[in-house]
């Protein structure tokens, strides 16, 4: 029951609560016996054999036989009820049992009556029931007792026993056992089991585990019922009205039920006359309410509805007479006619007297005999066999609101036939004073053909159901909201066309809005939106008239026009008239003919074999808004095809101001009577939230809803028909709408966006088409992007407020992918040619970067057509700098006219960002890398991010035509860029790839160089400039001249160099001062050539030390000794991390370097030239080992040079660690002095204190032996503190005594003595406990006894701690 009442909660929530309440009693009762006949499976058995049998059914057993029976259902509650047993039913009569329970249908009775009848027959004569109502002997009252007690001892038991037969045990006032005729009742509002149910032994838990499921869909569905409303028993009224049984409900909803059944009222409403048939239906009866009229005409009652209605639902039971025929007389007929059919017919009448048709339930002539003038129609027939619905068609104003069946059988009689039932729900909308009328209509006197109803039901409920027509044509398919409105056009539910649309028959006679007119020409009907559209929802199905020829005609149609094709157009209309296309539905003429001029196009086109979309193209401004299709197969016919339309709702995004209007036009270019298209649904669902993507109706294409500092923008001709700026719009690929140039020469054509906001970054998403024969880069060279030309393809910039343009992205188009046109095809770099040999063309602008794409979808011979579309797999992200109220500029380009060669735009999107993306130009040719943070800035050179080279740099097409930065000089020289560092600076991380042009040849010529010379090398130098303009190295990048051939004066030297094979490492040292902040590489093999070599550079980052302070300029050289014709260097890219963090160890400028960062107790200082390229005090920088800074003597004679530095705090001890070189002939202490003090003591380093005074305190000292493995008593090292490996050569002359025991021998020279600096040697970790003071002066010296150019010895690395 519960479900029953569920079903009308979406349709009637009034009605379904009704429902509840009428049911929850017979609910209640039906779980009951439910459950009382599960406990009575275990005894009951067969069907009862005889009478006595039959009268020795209890009550549960009694409802066991009716189910059995299948009347379970219908009697068992009211028998249930009133402890009905098998007993009570033999000695009842059937009027007794009738009148007991009126609301029993007489179908039923007489259901139970027949198999009744077989034990009321059997009876004996004494106990026996005269069937017509005379009862016989009382019945004995059955005695439990024995029964009930004989299989169950009360021994041994404690407890009440009450002897009377009426016993009862009453537990408050709520709660009653009590002894029955039939047994125990329990009256309880609930009876808990809390262990197994047995009856007679048997446990019956699992046949209440079968029912558990269904009780517990009950309790959920009377609980969801119960939740949405309050109940009251106030609220639901009946009553009697003119023989009509009238129950209301008045809660939260009203509603209102109307039932018509003269069998329980004995009367009809109205005009209506109460026919009554004892003998129909074998003695069961028949009350009808009928016409009984001598002629033709209607009879009716009406109801006076008391609140508003918003929905109908009937339910009606009617017989026919004779020899109904349904629509015979329903053609040229109208709602107010007197009869327009055989059957009940339904409407409302308004206050003004209007009558809308609601419903019609026709009475065709027989349901199994074919009679073409009087059967049902073959629409909406409910005849078993629906060949037979072969009648007159219904009139079209009934829409679909209609129902025909039959109960005659063959040769009508002059008879009532068997019932026939009809359900029918509406939406309707009534007020208050309405009136409902129902009419039983026929052409003829009642004594040849009538109808009559036997019983009606209809629920009026005040909500409004859906869908409905407004009275104007336009159906409602939904509630309308403030911002969403779902409306259309639906015949079958109206029985009405919008507009000047006609209603007509359409395919299988379903109501059809069509033309139905005599010329070409259209029809249409609008309506006024209550609230602003941001997109519409199109649900459609049409049909197909005859020839329709979809776009035969449409060629160079507007908007506008009377008709552009054959179908059905919806659009917008503004303020201004201006219509807005959205969708169009296009019939083609057949689909499985190839019919040139008259199918649907290849675009949109939903035939199953695509072979025969060969129809003329769409117009370009519809975009992809449309759909086109045939039903018609072969030869077309004088007919309405089956409907057709897109499989599922197309939504387009559209911009609809509130009042404006929504427009659908139905068209064609001929006469209805040759081609038409029909309307059989249209749902339109307007809903103010915006679809995306919607044309702004400038041609710029909104792609996603914007958000705070995004949008997604752009140009689509395939989703608003349109194309921006001074673009064209046309039929491109396939007919694809594609915005292109259609210019009669070379020249461009462009559309502007605004920026709304500040745009750090552009992604370029595109598809793009090439037309006939463009040629990429042919005209490129020279070209800069003010040009009006520059390529074949489009082109996107940004313009800023001083019309300055600065280029974001380019698409190319080449000219074959498969045929090398080296002066037309698209070049090495960023050619997306399946086979890149054929990527031979013409190389891009450099100041396009990297940031363009170039292809072609032609093959071979190039045609006049245009090609399939094309782009980048994945959108490029390009970083800008765009400012609010820029321009973002798009263009599209070629250098020939339009008919020889174009590009076009089948989609661009462009998503703008607040957001900044990095890497990006700052405009200047300075590159900004990553975000900035407070202490670090990733900044450098790179032109293939914006196509820009800083400061004096030249930009050229460098490798593979790769953009890069050079110093197009023609002579020796350098160029230059700066950036001013934005903080103080301590660590610079250099990452470089830079070229090689033709024969650059490193550091030749180029010794004795300084810092400052135009030039010192063939390559890249970074150093600082400081306020006094003072440059400071900070890292080279060198070019040797080959990598595979030994070419001593050009290749790189050894020390840095990259060569895969370091023997090639040959070339000229690099310059001392440059420390080891140096990279040396060559990519070229064998002979150099005229031309640039691909890139290269470290594998990882160089980590680079550094002091500059807020404002020093960072500056960037590329230097040559030649002109750039004939050799020079190239950066790719060069990016630099400057952060602000000190990085160790830093030569603070003097020459001392520190380790680490100082504190209050601790000092890490000393010497390394290679961290800074500089030696302190006299100290001289040199070429050491294989050209690794040094530093030195450079004396002509003996002696010593020395640098001192003052400590900053005290100190109790030093560690020392060193590494040191031997140059020449160094020979220990040979010769040593007495005296600290003397101007050398040894051929070595010494480490001493200097006190206030002048005194000169040891601290260490580090000598040199002139050869490790060769015994030299005068030369070697001594034989305590000897580093040699074999110590039986440690020989040579003791240290001096003030040198004590601190002190290092050693020597890098291998048996006889050259003219070299040998490897670096390491002493010891030597630490020296000594007392120092704050403000002490440490002193290092180099001495020897001899000119430098004989012996001397050198610092590598010199490391002091004071702690």
């Amino acid at each position: 029951e519960s479900r029953k009442c569920r079903a009308l909660w979406d349709r009637e929530p009034a009605h379904c609560f009704h429902c509840f309440i009428a049911a929850e009693k017979e609910i209640r009762m039906k779980l009951s016996v439910a459950v009382l006949a599960l406990a009575a499976t275990a005894k009951v058995g067969a069907e009862p054999a005889t009478v006595a049998d039959f009268g020795s059914l209890d009550v549960e057993a009694l409802a066991q036989q009716l189910s059995s029976w299948n009347l379970g259902s219908v009697f068992g509650p009211h028998f249930a009820a009133t402890d009905m047993d098998g007993e009570s039913l033999l000695l009842a009569s059937k009027k007794q049992l009738t009148e007991a329970f009126p609301d029993i249908s007489n179908l039923h009775w007489s259901r139970l009556f027949r198999k009744m009848q077989p034990f009321w027959d059997a009876q004996p004569e004494e106990a026996s029931v005269d069937p017509s109502g005379n009862a016989g002997p009382a019945r004995q009252r059955r005695q439990l007792g024995a029964q009930s007690v004989s299989n169950f001892s009360v021994q041994g038991y404690s407890g009440v026993s009450i002897t009377p037969e009426k016993s009862a045990v009453m537990l408050h006032d709520d709660v009653v056992l009590a002894r029955t005729a039939s047994g125990l009742t329990i009256a309880a509002a609930e009876v808990n089991i809390t262990g197994d149910l047995r009856v007679n032994g048997k446990i019956t838990s699992d046949s209440f585990g079968d029912l558990s499921g269904v009780v517990a869909e009950l309790t959920r569905n009377v609980s969801l019922l119960q939740s949405g409303f309050t109940y009251c028993e106030d609220c639901y009224q009946t009553s009697v009205e003119d023989f009509v049984m009238v129950e209301t409900f008045n809660n939260e909803t009203e509603s209102t039920t109307l039932v018509v059944d003269p069998s329980k009222t004995g009367g009809c409403p109205g005009d209506l006359v109460l026919a009554t048939d004892s003998s129909f239906n074998y003695g069961r009866g028949l009350d009808v309410c009928y016409r009984n009229m001598t002629s033709a005409g209607y009879q009716a009652f009406y109801y006076e509805v008391s609140h508003d209605i918003g929905s109908i639902d009937i339910d009606l039971v009617y017989h026919q007479h004779y020899s109904a025929d349904a629509f015979y007389s329903g053609s040229s007929t109208t709602v107010e006619s007197d009869v327009f059919c055989e059957g009940v017919t339904f409407a409302s009448i308004d206050a003004l007297g209007k009558r809308t048709h609601i419903y019609t339930a026709a009475a065709g002539y027989s349901r199994d005999a074919s009679y073409t003038s009087y059967n049902c129609p073959p629409r909406n027939c409910n005849y078993d066999d629906d060949t037979y619905c072969v009648g007159p068609k219904a009139p079209l104003w009934m829409g679909d609101a209609y129902s025909c069946n039959s109960g005659s059988s063959g040769e009508a009689s002059q008879e009532w036939f068997g019932a026939m039932e009809a359900q029918y729900s509406a939406a309707v909308r009534l007020q208050a004073g309405d009136l409902i009328e129902v009419r039983v209509m026929a052409d003829q006197a009642t004594s040849n053909e009538d109808v009559g109803i036997a019983k009606l039901t209809m629920v009026l409920g005040d909500t409004p159901a859906y869908p409905y027509d407004d009275g104007s044509g336009w159906v409602h398919f939904a509630e309308e909201l403030d911002n969403r409105t779902l409306v259309g056009i639906d015949p079958s539910v109206g029985g009405n066309c919008p507009g000047d649309m006609s209603i007509v028959y359409g395919h299988d006679d379903r109501a059809t809005c069509a033309r139905s007119l005599t010329a070409a020409g259209s029809v249409s009907a609008t309506y006024d939106v209550g609230h602003d559209v941001g997109a519409v929802t199109v649900d459609v199905q049409y049909n197909q008239y005859y020839s329709a020829d979809a776009f035969a005609s449409a060629a160079g149609s507007v908007i506008d026009d009377e008709y552009f094709v054959e179908g059905i157009t919806i659009a917008s209309i503004d303020s201004a008239d201006t219509r807005s296309h959205l969708f169009t539905a296009v019939v083609g003429l057949t689909y499985d003919s190839a019919q040139t001029s008259y199918n649907c196009p290849l675009l949109n086109c939903a035939y199953d074999d695509k072979d025969y979309c060969v129809g003329p193209l769409s117009l370009p401004w519809m975009g992809t808004n449309f759909y086109c299709d045939s039903l018609n197969s072969g030869d077309w016919e004088d007919v309405w095809y089956a409907p057709m339309g897109p499989e599922d709702p197309v939504t387009v995004g559209a911009t609809i101001a509130e009042g404006e209007s929504v427009e659908v036009r139905i068209m064609a270019d001929q006469a209805s009577s040759n081609e038409d298209a029909g309307i059989t649904s249209l749902k339109l669902t307007l809903d103010q939230k915006q679809a995306y993507p919607y044309d702004l109706g400038t041609g710029w294409v909104v792609f996603e809803e914007p958000s705070d500092g995004k949008i997604v923008v752009g140009i689509d001709p395939s989703v608003g028909g349109r194309c921006p700026g001074g673009l064209s719009l046309i039929n491109g690929y396939q007919g694809l709408p594609t915005c292109t140039r259609t210019l009669t020469a070379a020249g461009a054509v462009s559309a502007s966006y605004s920026a709304p906001f500040d745009v750090g970054t552009v992604k370029v998403d595109v598809e793009y088409s090439q037309y006939y024969s463009a040629d990429a880069f042919a005209s490129a060279s020279g070209t800069d992007i003010d040009d009006s030309y520059f390529m074949e393809g489009i082109t996107i910039a940004s313009i800023d407020s001083a019309d300055q343009r600065t280029h974001i992205f380019s698409a190319a188009v080449g000219l074959s992918y498969d045929t090398a046109q080296t002066s037309y095809n698209c070049p090495l770099l960023n050619c997306d040619f399946d086979d890149a040999s054929y990527c031979v063309g013409p190389l891009a602008p450099a100041w396009l970067g990297t940031n363009f794409y170039c292809n072609s979808m032609n093959s071979g011979d190039w045609e006049e057509t245009w090609y399939a579309p094309m782009g980048p797999a994945n959108p490029i992200t390009v970083g800008t700098q765009i400012s609010e109220g820029d321009d973002i500029e798009v263009r599209i380009m070629a250098d020939q006219a339009s008919s020889n060669e174009d590009a076009g735009i089948t989609s661009l999107k462009l998503t703008l960002e607040a957001k900044q993306t990095y890497p990006y130009d700052d405009g200047t040719g300075w590159v900004v890398f990553a975000e900035p943070t407070n202490g670090t800035v990733v900044v450098g050179i790179d032109p293939r991010v914006g196509g820009k080279c800083p400061g004096g740099l030249s930009l050229v097409n460098g490798y593979q035509g790769s953009p890069t930065c050079t110093r197009s000089q023609t002579a020796a020289g350098s160029v230059a860029a700066t950036y001013s560092v934005p903080f103080d600076v301590g660590t610079v991380v250099v990452e470089a790839l830079y070229n090689q042009y033709y024969s650059a040849d490193a550091f030749s010529g180029d010794a004795d160089s300084t810092i400052d010379d135009s030039y010192f090398m063939e390559g890249i130098s970074i150093a600082s400039i400081d306020s006094s303009d003072a440059r400071t190295h900070i890292w080279s990048a060198a070019v040797g001249i080959n990598y595979d051939e030994a070419q001593s004066s050009y290749n790189c030297p050894y020390l840095n160099c990259d060569y895969v094979d370091k023997s090639n490492c040959v070339g000229p040292y690099a310059h001392p001062w440059m420390g080891l902040n140096f990279y040396c590489d060559s990519k070229n093999s064998g002979d150099w050539e005229e031309a640039w070599y691909s890139p290269m550079g470290p594998e990882n980052g160089v980590t680079v030390p550094a002091t500059m302070s807020l404002g020093d300029d960072l500056e960037v050289r590329l230097m040559a000794d030649q002109a750039s014709s004939n050799e020079d260097v190239g950066i790719t890219s060069l990016k630099m991390t400057l952060k602000t963090k000190q990085l160790y160890p830093v030569d603070p400028g003097a020459g001392w370097v520190l380790f680490e960062e100082s504190t209050a107790t601790r000092t890490s200082i000393g010497i390394d030239p290679t961290v800074g390229g500089q030696c302190p005090g006299a100290l001289d920088l040199q070429n050491g080992y294989r050209g690794s800074p040094i530093c030195s003597r450079s004396m002509t004679a003996g002696g010593s040079v020395a640098a001192t530095f003052d400590l900053t705090h005290d100190a109790s001890q030093v560690v020392i660690d060193l590494n040191y070189a031997q140059h020449y002939s160094a020979d220990g202490f040979a010769g040593a002095g007495d005296s600290i003090d003397d101007s050398y003591f040894m051929e070595g380093i010494a480490l001493a204190l200097l006190a206030a005074d002048g005194t000169r305190s040891h601290i260490f000292a580090a000598a040199v032996g002139i050869a490790y493995d060769t015994a030299n008593t005068g030369y070697n090292c001594p034989s305590e503190n000897c580093g040699y490996n074999d110590t039986s050569y440690c020989v040579g002359p003791s240290a001096p005594d003030f040198v004590g025991t601190d002190y290092w021998c050693d020597s890098g020279n291998p048996g006889d003595w050259e003219e070299v600096w040998y490897a670096g040697m390491d002493i010891p970790t030597w630490t020296v406990d000594m007392d120092f003071a704050e403000g002490d002066t440490i002193e290092v010296r180099i001495m020897a006894d001899q000119a430098s150019s004989n012996e001397d010895s050198g610092i590598n690395r010199l490391v002091m701690t004071f702690e």
